[in-house]
């Protein structure tokens, strides 16, 4: 069923239905999870980008880094009990599903980067 702006096809408006993405915009996974992974590539592309002489791209890095970091802790998202992140948006699955999104794609745009320091340039 295609959904458009919380509007389903059939009329009905369930909660179910209203989505952000693929697989009804649900996300299993908790926030404090994904943001684990992304502190994680950061990381590696960091040292990475360190190792192969890239000091201009390593110094943004590590002050994005940085800036995720506090971002993190500034929103609870490791906090104990009813003060981490994923507790306090579990009745508001619409923002806990925002949230994700956007770090899997900081997340995918780090492996971008990273990829593309690997690979052979190629000419079109």
């Amino acid at each position: 069923m295609t959904t458009i702006a919380g509007e389903s096809k059939t009329g009905d408006n369930s909660e179910a239905e209203r989505s952000l993405g693929p697989d009804n915009g649900h996300h299993d996974e908790p926030i404090s999870a994904m943001v684990t992974v992304c502190e994680s590539n950061l990381e590696k592309s960091l040292r990475f980008m360190t190792s192969k002489g890239e000091t201009k791209f390593a110094v943004v890095l590590q002050e994005l880094q940085t800036k995720f970091v506090d971002w993190a802790g500034y929103l609870g998202v490791f906090a104990v009990k009813t003060a981490s992140l994923d507790h306090r948006l579990g009745r508001h699955q619409q923002y806990r599903d925002l949230v994700l999104l956007v770090l899997e794609n900081l997340n995918s745009g780090l492996l971008q980067s990273y990829a593309r320091f690997l690979l052979p340039e190629t000419t079109c």
